[in-house]
């Protein structure tokens, strides 16, 4: 039972690496230094946050978002490409 839990706890930790991979991260464009006093451990004023941080929209919820244990590869693979049936044929036998 406690070898079950351990594999399910590690494959929650794997997906929640793969969401946090997956949404857009905030980008900080402020340099220390500009517009304000210099020096070592000065805290970055909250006008410089507001102007120099670019946000991203979220990215819309997951497939597996309320799948549990459950990762949902939502990339293309080309190399799967090729050995995926393309057309189905339908023979229809009649007696």
């Amino acid at each position: 039972m406690e070898v079950m839990f351990k594999f399910f706890s590690l494959i929650r930790k794997e997906k929640e690496e793969v969401t946090d991979k997956s949404q857009p991260q905030c980008v900080d464009m402020s340099l220390p230094g500009w517009g304000e006093w210099g020096g070592k451990n000065l805290p970055v004023s909250s006008r410089k946050k507001r102007r120099f941080i670019i946000k991203f929209p979220e990215v819309a919820r997951r497939k597996d978002a309320n799948k549990g244990s459950v990762i949902i590869n939502e990339d293309k693979n080309d190399r799967v490409a090729s050995h995926q049936v393309r057309v189905l044929y339908l023979i229809v036998l009649i007696w």
